[in-house]
């Protein structure tokens, strides 16, 4: 099961690749100074991929020091099961010849949806028992929304290098 997640999870770096690169190319009409299609794809893919191991990297850590060992499984579990569905999720755009503004609404549903979704699973695995709330909103942002925003960043420099100045 974990390998059949893993390939889903490098599918979920793939297809985010490729959106990617279709929204800096085709909606903002973004030349690269490279010219191969493929190649801009799989860096932006191994971007993607690097992101999701550092992520798990990170949760691996952070909960190793901060929660029990049987959370934590069941956290890795969960989180492994939430990033391949995302990019089950996010397959139909292979497939389906949508408009760019929609499919670029219907991946940002996506994302939206597995972040709650997580929040959810973060809250019900290690602060339901607890009465502490203010640190589930800590836990959220500091492993969740800042890894996404600094990523979003990160991708838009690695796009302006590669854009070509006119």
């Amino acid at each position: 099961e974990r390998r059949f997640q893993w390939f889903f999870i490098l599918q979920t770096a793939m297809l985010l690749g490729i959106i990617y690169y279709v929204y800096q190319a085709f909606y903002l009409h973004t030349d690269f100074v490279i010219d191969s299609q493929l190649a801009l794809i799989a860096l932006f893919a191994g971007f993607f991929t690097l992101y999701f191991g550092v992520k798990y990297g990170i949760y691996k850590f952070v909960n190793w020091v901060f929660f029990h060992r049987q959370n934590n499984e069941q956290w890795n579990r969960s989180w492994r099961l939430l990033s391949a569905t995302e990019g089950v999720l996010l397959f139909p755009l292979v497939y389906f010849a949508l408009p760019l503004p929609s499919a670029f609404i219907y991946t940002a549903s996506i994302i939206v949806l597995v972040k709650i979704l997580t929040f959810y699973k973060s809250f019900t695995i290690f602060f339901s028992q607890s009465n502490v709330h203010l640190q589930i909103i800590l836990y959220f942002c500091a492993l969740e929304l800042m890894p996404i925003v600094t990523s979003w960043g990160i991708l838009e420099m690695i796009a302006s290098y590669l854009n070509i100045n006119f």
